[in-house]
């Protein structure tokens, strides 16, 4: 039964949360900062934002630990210890003194530390890098699977 869940898990499960929400062409094609991951670590997850890179591109700019927010579920990244946002919870709009970053700053996680933005292209990718191998890249791409708008990779 064990080695059952185990295979199911590792050729079923598992595959398909290392690509969530990612095309083919997404998973295998390369984004910003997989040189800076082994392949054996890296995993590909995407969300397709209807909007131009250039209109998305400052709310990733602010986002982070007592920055803009996560845009995520601001009740869960309080119980956790990273809720702690600029406005109380996650941005509902472009806060000018949040939109500046540069390579080497840090992007808070909690008040235990955070990310180092390792590259910076304005408006098609920040990569943030984290201890132990783990990086999390954002590319933005126009018109790839929604038509016109963004598709925001992450990869760890």
């Amino acid at each position: 039964m064990l080695v059952a869940a185990v295979v199911a898990y590792s050729g079923v499960v598992r595959p398909r949360l290392r690509a969530w929400g990612a095309s083919r062409d997404e998973v295998g094609g390369a984004l910003p900062g997989d040189d800076l991951v082994p392949d054996r670590y890296r995993t590909t997850h995407a969300v397709t934002i209807a909007s131009p890179p250039a209109d998305v591109w400052p709310w990733l700019m602010q986002m982070g630990y007592r920055r803009g927010g996560w845009y995520s579920y601001d009740r869960l990244e309080r119980a956790i210890g990273a809720g702690d946002f600029a406005e109380g919870g996650s941005a509902r709009r472009i806060v000018p003194e949040l939109q500046q970053l540069a390579v080497g700053d840090k992007v808070g996680l909690s008040e235990a530390g955070g990310l180092t933005v390792a590259r910076l292209q304005p408006p098609r990718s920040l990569v943030l890098h984290y201890r132990m191998d783990l990086i999390t890249a954002g590319a933005a791409t126009e018109g790839s699977r929604a038509g016109p708008g963004l598709d925001l990779g992450l990869c760890a």
